[in-house]
């Protein structure tokens, strides 16, 4: 008996014997919904980003963020999308795969008929500038495709596992301390923070409800996080390098220093 599946199209509301919805206002409608779920993350403490489990007497936080990206492109998800998937997936009891993230796809990306009818999902948006439209994508684990032979998974990108990124100062904006988590979970390395920081954030976030109810200002606070995270990213990588290249060359200070030491007399 074959196994059930989806037939389902990204990014369309269109439904057989009835009359199309206008994808764009099923978008919004989406859109609205990923906000309200972002807030109410922020409000409860049960955004990823502002876990305090493991917390230290100190209040200090140190955790590694784990990434939800696309099975088929590689990439990971930017943004408040990144913020809101990782909620989203905790939710699901998604965990992370061998990649060491987790990976998703979309109805499309399987291929026809290829998700198991009732797999978990959930929605992220995109915004179409040229179109002026909101697009909107249901996202699967890979547990839910039903061949996975016929999926091929993208690049994923380079990692700094060794490096470690800090958020500590009570004062920074949500979107510094967004910035700093996404290249923390870009990189895959450490996070640090405190739960002074924490609270403080936390707060400020809340004060942006309204302002992250508009479509252009989500997006552009959306942006501006991912501009800072790869700018981290980018330091937090030549710092790392760095400190390789520094420890290689002490590790040949110290063989030679053992090659001149030998009596060969």
């Amino acid at each position: 008996m074959a196994e059930g599946n989806v037939n389902q199209t990204e990014g369309s509301a269109k439904a057989e014997g009835k009359k199309a919805i206008d994808p764009n206002r099923l978008g919004y409608v989406i859109f609205r919904g990923n906000v309200k779920t972002f807030m109410n993350a922020v409000k409860d403490g049960s955004l990823p980003a502002f876990s305090m489990d493991g917390a230290d007497a100190s209040g200090k936080i140190t955790m590694r963020p784990v990434a939800v990206r696309s099975f088929t492109k590689g990439q990971v998800f930017t943004g408040v999308n990144q913020l809101v998937a990782q909620k989203k997936a905790a939710e699901l009891g998604l965990e992370p795969d061998a990649s060491g993230s987790v990976r998703l796809i979309t109805y499309r990306q399987a291929g026809e008929k290829n998700i198991r009818k009732g797999s978990p999902n959930f929605e992220l948006t995109s915004y179409d500038k040229e179109k002026n439209s909101i697009n909107y994508y249901h996202l699967y684990p890979m547990s839910a495709v039903i061949d996975p032979d016929k999926v091929s998974p993208g690049q994923a990108p380079e990692t700094v596992p060794d490096a470690k990124i800090s958020a500590t100062d009570p004062n920074m904006s949500p979107k510094d301390y967004f910035a700093a988590y996404e290249a923390a979970t870009k990189a895959g390395c450490q996070f640090e923070t405190n739960k002074k920081t924490v609270e403080a954030v936390r707060e400020k976030t809340i004060g942006m409800e309204k302002e992250l109810s508009s479509n252009f200002k989500y997006n552009s606070f959306s942006a501006a996080i991912e501009s800072g995270a790869n700018n981290l990213l980018l330091s937090a990588a030549e710092a790392t390098k760095s400190m390789e290249q520094t420890k290689d060359r002490n590790i040949q200070k110290e063989i030679q220093k053992s090659d001149n030491a030998i009596d060969i007399g």
